[in-house]
């Protein structure tokens, strides 16, 4: 994760974006958050 953003053009950080959130919606904690809010209970995040 880059933690300055100075020095990078907007289309490579657009392209990191798009990276991470690729990552982050493939995870079990994304697929648990959707399923307990549909199901209206709190999730149980794992970090994974």
């Amino acid at each position: 994760m880059r933690l300055a953003a100075a020095g990078c053009s907007e289309p490579e950080l657009w392209a990191e974006n798009d990276e991470w959130s690729a990552a982050l919606l493939a995870s079990r904690d994304a697929e648990e958050g959707l399923r307990a809010f549909a199901e209206r209970r709190p999730p149980v995040w794992t970090g994974h």
